[in-house]
């Protein structure tokens, strides 16, 4: 993970050169659990920023940040829990008709999911729970102008407690080139 996080900030340094070529973005994120998930947290939002460098006339470099907040959930008995999740990754975004003409585009990443769990008994007793895992999200989105939309399938394998975080996320974003 330190050596992820080290290959990201020397990446993001040396891509200044040609950042004159690439942009910025950012915006809100809705999420949406699926599979076992959806069955330990509801439905939330988030915030992201990207940078994006440019490969060539088709392909971006994308770094992606964010910070997600899943909807909680409560059981009968009094007792709930809440997550939340830092996702750090690298990937690529191919736009098909250019980069420069915008509009569809398909989009891959991997990094790590930094997962946060508060859960509270009946009693209102807190137990926090905090895991870091692989993360993968591949997605289809259009831009256009500064506007941004984009939906992903994300994904980060099961941990100790044996369920896989799954979820869809539908991106509303500023593009700055």
């Amino acid at each position: 993970m330190k050596k992820f996080c080290a290959i990201l900030l020397v990446s993001c340094v040396f891509s200044g050169q040609s950042f004159a070529n690439g942009g910025i973005g950012g915006g809100i994120e809705f999420v949406s659990p699926v599979g076992d998930f959806e069955e330990i947290a509801g439905g939330g939002y988030g915030f992201f920023g990207d940078i994006y460098v440019p490969l060539n006339h088709n392909m971006l470099l994308n770094f992606h940040a964010g910070f997600l907040a899943y909807g909680g959930l409560k059981w009968p008995d009094g007792s709930e829990i809440a997550w939340g999740g830092i996702p750090l990754t690298i990937g690529g975004v191919f736009y098909p008709s250019g980069v420069e003409e915008g509009g569809l585009y398909l989009k891959g990443s991997g990094g790590v999911l930094f997962k946060v769990g508060v859960a509270t008994d009946s009693y209102g007793r807190e137990e926090t729970v905090d895991r870091t895992n692989s993360v993968i999200s591949a997605g289809v989105g259009i831009s256009g102008g500064p506007l941004d939309f984009s939906a992903d399938y994300n994904i980060s394998p099961a941990d100790g407690d044996g369920v896989d975080f799954e979820w869809i996320g539908i991106k509303v974003g500023i593009l700055l080139r």
